[in-house]
């Protein structure tokens, strides 16, 4: 079985295989970032998210490399039912940035998400992280996209290349 996934046509174990990188990726990240703080009481993982419990907050990372319909994937989570803070894990491609500027009316109403893009081959920085509701308190509307736009810019952008390492990668270690 074959589905449309961002750069064309994937194999579902395929899609499989990015989505466990990714994730990977971001429990990796997660976890060195509270080095020093010790925040973590908690980590749970699942198929295509993981949850945090720190001292004194709780999130849950949705990955989603390739975004179809951020509002379809916010309404069927239920972190922010729960109040919990949402982190939608998403890689740094033209098509994501699109697709948050197209729907930015949208992910800028809900106080507790934030978008983190990565690229992990990326020579210069690996990730940038936005808080819409934050950012469009702070920027004026007519330069949030601009602004996406030069935060998108330090990290390069994931091509097919990229994708393709990640598949070669995965196959490599089955």
């Amino acid at each position: 079985m074959v589905v449309e996934f961002g750069f064309g046509e994937i194999a579902l174990q395929e899609e499989k295989l990015i989505i466990n990188f990714l994730k990977e990726w971001t429990v990796r990240y997660v976890r060195n970032k509270d080095i020093f703080e010790k925040q973590i009481i908690a980590l749970k993982e699942f198929d295509k998210s993981f949850f945090v419990k720190y001292k004194t907050k709780s999130s849950l990372y949705v990955i989603e490399p390739f975004v179809e319909n951020f509002s379809k994937l916010i309404q069927d989570s239920e972190a922010l039912q729960q109040k919990h803070e949402l982190v939608i894990v998403l890689f740094n491609t033209s098509k994501n940035l699109e697709r948050t500027i197209s729907e930015w009316k949208v992910l800028s109403q809900m106080k507790e998400l934030k978008l983190l893009f990565v690229n992990p081959f990326s020579s210069t920085d690996i990730k940038w992280m936005v808080a819409p509701y934050i950012h469009n308190i702070v920027g004026e509307e007519r330069s949030i996209a601009r602004g996406l736009k030069s935060m998108f810019a330090m990290v390069e952008p994931l091509t097919d290349t990229g994708v393709g390492k990640i598949v070669k990668k995965g196959v490599k270690s089955n």
